[in-house]
């Protein structure tokens, strides 16, 4: 017999405590993330620094870090977290 996950809402992830791990929500599916080894947050710093001097100096939008979430999609809600964003702005 197969085991149904619990579909989840973007509400509900938000509300989640923090337990040091790392949450996606993919068609309201959680997945659960290891926190990152140094290695892998040296080179989310490498990669985001580098990125957000390029995206300031040409003045192209904003970057964002993992502590930030997007929502991607609604019913069923997808949000990722990832390690550095790029975002640009409506014209």
């Amino acid at each position: 017999m197969a085991i149904k996950a619990k579909l989840m809402t973007a509400e509900e992830l938000l509300e989640m405590p923090d337990d040091g791990f790392r949450y996606d929500l993919v068609k309201a599916e959680l997945i659960k993330t290891p926190p990152a080894g140094h290695m892998s947050s040296f080179r989310e710093m490498r990669v985001g620094s580098r990125l957000a001097v390029y995206v300031d100096e040409n003045r192209l939008g904003r970057v964002y870090g993992a502590s930030g979430d997007f929502t991607l999609a609604r019913g069923p809600d997808t949000v990722l977290a990832p390690y550095a964003a790029f975002v640009s702005p409506r014209n």
